[in-house]
């Protein structure tokens, strides 16, 4: 991987000069990995990935200036979340031709040597210089651009060991699905939900070893549905209650009353989708674990059933027009049922 200097920003927080510059930023982009973001100039939250990375590359930005700018640069900072931001660095710009300012191609993963399992957040904003010296800056109405995230990987297995785990499925309301999983790769039964109108999560249990020293604060199953090809966001359902299997370092933890509906009325009907799950825990020390992370076996698939057409006629929606239909539908005119 390409490795860029960044040269540190030795004094960022300094006076602040009476008179205003003669240039100013119009517009901000930042490339990370193979998403471009455009930047608005104030009113954005800070945004939270919620799965887990490997890494996370900085590939470039652009900017678009107003007036006649000599200098543009990135200023930016990785800390870990809870901390105060530190070391900031700086990325200079290349002018790209006219009003347009940016740099391309750098390819800077700003995770790698940092510790797997930690949360972190990258800050930045863009700053720029016109001909006699004036700053003018483009971040967020003074709140700089803030992204969180969780580098992945880590000593799962070490400190903590999974032993089995397991997942309720509610199919159209009357049929129910119970999956267990003795290990990452594999579920009994392997049979997939199949053609359905409505899908709920009702419930899940993980046993797991930890070592001595190793408080769980946070359990809980992650999901996200997904048409096949495509990808989406997790969401978590946490536990419920916890016990004590055999010894204190063997934990089982549950959340049997979840009842979480997927929105099928979103998903198109003879789509085919994806429920993929994960099982994740949180440490007291902000260590992420996780079971199931990209395992086939945490994999449901399913499509949503096209509504039924019925005649207006057909009063019980049996499919055919017969006697007892004439005869509810007189009872209905009548006012009888």
């Amino acid at each position: 991987m390409k490795k860029i200097h960044l040269l540190l920003l030795f004094a960022l927080a300094g006076a602040t000069s009476a008179w205003a510059a003669s240039a100013s930023f119009t517009a901000a982009s930042i490339t990370l990995g193979d998403h471009t973001e455009n930047l608005p100039a104030s009113g954005m939250d800070m945004v939270v990935l919620e799965e887990p990375m490997e890494s996370f590359v900085l590939d470039g930005f652009q900017t678009t200036v107003s007036g006649t700018a000599e200098s543009v640069k990135m200023v930016g900072t990785m800390y870990k979340d809870g901390q105060s931001p530190n070391k900031w660095r700086e990325i200079p710009a290349g002018n790209n031709g006219g009003s347009a300012w940016g740099v391309g191609g750098l390819n800077f993963d700003i995770l790698e040597g940092e510790e797997a399992g930690k949360t972190f957040v990258f800050e930045f904003y863009f700053e720029g210089s016109d001909k006699t010296g004036q700053s003018f800056f483009y971040n967020n109405g003074g709140q700089n651009y803030k992204v969180k995230f969780t580098k992945a990987g880590g000593a799962s297995n070490q400190r903590v060991q999974f032993t089995e785990a397991s997942l309720t499925l509610t199919l159209d309301n009357n049929r129910t699905m119970q999956y267990t999983f003795p290990d990452e790769n594999s579920r009994n039964p392997w049979d997939q939900p199949g053609e359905l109108s409505n899908l709920r999560i009702d419930g899940f249990s993980l046993q797991v070893l930890r070592e001595s020293g190793v408080n769980l604060n946070d359990v809980s199953v992650q999901y996200k549905v997904y048409q096949q090809g495509s990808d989406g966001n997790w969401n978590g359902i946490p536990y419920a209650d916890q016990q004590d299997v055999g010894d204190k370092y063997h934990k089982l933890f549950w959340n049997d009353k979840a009842y979480v509906e997927i929105d099928t009325n979103s998903l198109a009907a003879g789509k085919s989708y994806v429920l993929e799950i994960m099982f994740q825990l949180v440490d007291n020390d902000g260590n992420y674990y996780f079971f199931g992370r990209d395992s086939d076996a945490m994999k449901f698939n399913f499509s949503k059933k096209a509504e039924q057409q019925f005649d207006q006629y057909d009063v019980n929606h049996d499919g055919k027009v017969n006697v007892s239909d004439v005869s509810a539908l007189i009872n209905r005119i009548l006012g009888i049922i």
